[in-house]
């Protein structure tokens, strides 16, 4: 498990930042499924919305081995996203998604049993989605995180962001970048809905 750590000042209100987006929060239902709720999340951002259970079979997610990024690639655009996955991305490009009101899907390292480097760590990929910024790291929706956003700092990211696909690929500093050209986002956190 990671360490608690003290989240920085500047981050007590996080909603009301300019450099913040409120995407859904989604708890991963299974230890293998972070790549399915960050889709869930944001899917539901623009009004679509799936049971866990149909995206895991619908994005062919696998025990132990979890969600290909190709597959959420090929979904999502079936479903009229506009969606690519980049490498080499620096904080700067996550920052200027961010302003561009675009929320990055992510592939890192986290939630290792043992106190690891993740810096060499490739057995613990996971999906986070980067939806806002501070001054020295992003804010994250997590699925493994219930009922809280989460926070890294830029240098504990830069040494966890890496992956390996199905194929034995290694992708550095890699993520999805998705989302709708015509349709209007539809979640509104602060929006009490009739119940019925």
């Amino acid at each position: 498990m990671l360490p608690t750590k003290t989240i920085p000042r500047e981050s007590t209100n996080v909603q009301s930042s300019r450099r913040f987006i409120a995407v859904p929060l989604c708890y991963q239902e299974t230890e293998f499924t972070c790549g399915v709720a960050c889709v869930q999340s944001l899917l539901a951002r623009y009004g679509m919305y799936f049971k866990q259970s149909m995206l895991a079979d619908v994005l062919n997610t696998k025990p132990y081995i979890g969600t290909e990024y190709q597959n959420i690639l090929s979904f999502v655009k079936a479903k009229g996203l506009t969606a690519s996955f980049y490498e080499n991305m620096k904080p700067t490009d996550l920052i200027r998604f961010i302003d561009a009101g675009i929320a990055p899907l992510l592939i890192i390292q986290a939630w290792s049993d043992d106190a690891i480097d993740y810096s060499h760590d490739w057995k613990n990929g996971h999906y986070i989605i980067a939806c806002g910024y501070y001054e020295k790291g992003i804010y994250a929706m997590d699925p493994y995180t219930l009922g809280n956003y989460t926070y890294l700092p830029f240098e504990d990211l830069k040494q966890r962001w890496h992956t390996v696909d199905q194929f034995g690929n290694r992708h550095y500093y890699s993520g999805i970048i998705m989302y709708y050209e015509t349709c209007q986002i539809q979640y509104d956190p602060g929006k009490i809905k009739y119940l019925g």
